[in-house]
């Protein structure tokens, strides 16, 4: 459990803004405020998701793209070392 990271709420702000700013789905407005918030990379195989990510300024790779997928591979090795 110690390196789950719990999030008791999300600002309905917060929800509101991304989904305004970047007219994405609900459900996906949580993703990418939860990564917003812990400044995490979100990973995904949803594109619609991802580009609205990066719309919002996260940091996301759609997992089925083989560059985006290369990126990937070498932003966690860049963030291990």
């Amino acid at each position: 459990m110690e390196k789950v990271i719990v999030i008791d709420e999300i600002e309905y702000d917060s929800l509101l803004d991304i989904a305004l700013t970047t007219g994405c789905r609900a459900i996906d407005a949580f993703y990418i405020a939860v990564a917003n918030i812990i400044s995490a990379i979100l990973v995904s195989a949803d594109k619609a998701m991802v580009n609205n990510a990066r719309k919002y300024g996260v940091e996301a790779y759609y997992i089925h793209n083989l560059n985006d997928y290369n990126s990937l591979v070498s932003r966690i090795n860049q963030i291990m070392t």
